[in-house]
């Protein structure tokens, strides 16, 4: 494996670690804001920061080789060949799909548990007295997030062919 795999390698579970937190960090606390304030500046804002996001997704998914060259990552090594074993550049990013997946699974897990131990709580409470309506939008969100994590560590490797087209 070269020094450029590595990098590219690199930048690719970088990118697919950005996409996920876009589409479910970024995206859900976006709604939010615009439910809770809905003027013009906010949905272009909103647009704007949106475009970013997916232009710097596709940058380091399909143009891994043009943030190499402008970063200039491959220079200045003694050696052009990184030697890591017998590991091949798919096993790599197939590893890196799982880290990620796993970060997602741990990262959500907790929050979960504490939503629903909050749910039962102000239920228990009966706070539907005091006006407080439930709002499950996060919880379906980081819902969402565990089966994107789960998916991930179980379907690494149709996800490591794609990166790697």
């Amino acid at each position: 494996m070269t020094k450029r795999d590595l990098f590219r390698v690199l930048i690719k579970v970088f990118g697919l670690y950005f996409l996920i937190v876009t589409l479910f960090e970024i995206i859900p606390s976006n709604i939010t804001n615009f439910v809770i304030n809905s003027s013009s500046e906010l949905i272009l804002v909103i647009l704007l920061s949106l475009a970013v996001c997916f232009v710097l997704v596709y940058f380091l998914f399909f143009k891994s080789d043009i943030i190499i060259n402008l970063l200039k990552l491959d220079k200045n090594f003694d050696d052009d060949k990184v030697i890591l074993g017998t590991t091949d550049f798919d096993i790599l990013l197939r590893l890196a799909i799982v880290i990620v997946g796993l970060w997602l699974l741990l990262d959500t897990f907790p929050k979960i548990i504490l939503e629903i131990l909050n749910e039962f709580r102000l239920k228990a409470m009966n706070a539907e007295r005091f006006g407080y309506k439930s709002d499950y939008f996060n919880l379906f969100v980081r819902l969402i997030n565990m089966l994107i994590g789960w998916l991930l560590i179980t379907n690494n490797k149709a996800i490591a062919k794609f990166i790697n087209k």
